[in-house]
């Protein structure tokens, strides 16, 4: 069991519009409270938020609740070095946002 002194690393994930995708970084195996922007998507009371890695294979998942069309969900473990994606469903489970994530090894 690790203990890790100070807040976890907070970052803000954003859709974007374009064909560039912007790569937001997290630093390895910190704990990561993740800010999801769900301005634009169809409003629920509750969302499913999943965490895969760049093989589709899961590695988190939480459901809450958005305020100020931010949805927050903090992964006290962190993530290991490599790519992910955060991934945003409907309380009935359709994909409605898909975000990349970059974690630092």
């Amino acid at each position: 069991l690790h203990s890790f002194n100070g807040p976890p690393f907070v970052i803000l994930l954003q859709a974007t519009r374009g064909s560039e995708t912007a790569l937001v970084a997290a630093p390895g195996g910190k704990p990561l409270t993740i800010v999801l922007d769900v301005t634009d998507l169809q409003q629920n009371s509750e969302y499913r938020v999943e965490i895969v890695d760049a093989h589709g294979h899961p590695k988190f998942e939480s459901t809450g609740s958005p305020r100020n069309h931010q949805l927050h969900t903090t992964i006290l473990r962190g993530l290991p070095g490599g790519e992910y994606f955060v991934r945003v469903y409907s309380g009935s489970r359709d994909l409605l946002r898909e975000y990349r994530l970059s974690v630092r090894g």
